[in-house]
């Protein structure tokens, strides 16, 4: 009798691991597939732009200028002026949201990607508001690097564009790569810094977000095994990454086609960032509190 309690048991442990097993396998697998095809799908759409830019695949509007830049002539009005709007008032609310639920049990690791993701969103709408100041100063020319269009300005122009990029380039980074030390997310910063300084500013869109994707799913696959086990390894790619790549696609292929100059151009991809990032944090912390105490 005794030896027949003793095989239950170890029978239904036995079970009990070997679901546990399949679902951090299942976790791993969905993970690296789904970061595998953003890193394929990204670098796809930048081979298009770069070689069918002027092509039917993108939309008329979008070809002007690399965004989808709605009320381009109403001053503090434009795609990038409510991007601005939109980023700022998101990093508020997350904040918020941060400050309400930060230390929760099981929490830690997406506290710090929260956390990290709020200077990311601000910084955001602080690079489209330099964008929507240079329409409006007819400073940044679709033909033109940032650099070349710097040209015959002051110190002082020079100074502060750079401290605007290069603030921009280190707080986007670090959303991208969480985990990665600071000193690495600098000398990545520079590199991407440099680049934008001098990709025509039509190009400008396609560079940042190809940079960022590759940035985010290079160091997510480079995570350890352990950690790709965990739950948020397979949702964040598939919550976060999947919805603003095809954001992006739609705004470049459907700017004028299909109306989204009339909600905003650019900022239904803007505004798909900061609203990933809350259901994210949001869905985590639920897990935590009705699972296992854990998030992950």
């Amino acid at each position: 009798m005794v030896g027949s309690t003793l095989k239950g048991v170890w029978s239904r442990d036995t079970t009990k691991v070997m679901m546990v097993t399949k679902e951090y396998d299942f976790n791993k697998a969905i993970g690296d597939w789904t970061h595998c095809f953003l890193i394929l799908a990204n670098t796809l759409f930048t081979y298009a732009v770069i070689v069918h830019y002027e092509s039917e695949i993108f939309d008329p509007m979008w070809q002007l200028d690399g965004f989808c830049v709605a009320n381009k002539d109403i001053p503090y009005w434009n795609s990038h002026d409510l991007c601005l709007y939109f980023d700022t008032i998101a990093s508020i609310v997350l904040g918020i949201l941060f400050l309400f639920l930060k230390d929760s049990a099981g929490m830690e690791k997406v506290d710090k990607f929260l956390e990290q993701n709020i200077f990311g969103i601000f910084a955001h709408g602080v690079g489209h508001g330099y964008l929507s100041k240079g329409i409006r100063d007819g400073q940044f020319l679709s033909e033109e690097s940032t650099l070349t269009s710097l040209q015959g300005n002051d110190i002082i122009q020079y100074i502060s564009t750079f401290s605007a990029l290069m603030f921009f380039c280190f707080f986007m980074l670090k959303t991208a790569m969480p985990e990665a030390p600071n000193q690495r997310v600098l000398f990545v910063s520079i590199i991407f810094f440099l680049g934008l300084l001098n990709v025509n500013s039509k190009f400008s869109f396609t560079y940042v977000q190809t940079v960022l994707f590759l940035a985010y799913s290079l160091s997510q696959l480079w995570k350890p095994n352990k950690e790709k086990k965990e739950f948020t390894y397979p949702f964040s790619a598939l919550a976060l990454g999947i919805p603003i790549f095809f954001m992006g696609l739609l705004e470049s292929t459907s700017c004028s086609r299909a109306a989204v100059d009339k909600i905003g151009g650019h900022l239904i991809y803007d505004g798909t960032i900061p609203v990933t990032v809350f259901i994210f944090y949001v869905v985590c912390w639920v897990k935590a509190q009705h699972g296992k105490g854990k998030a992950t």
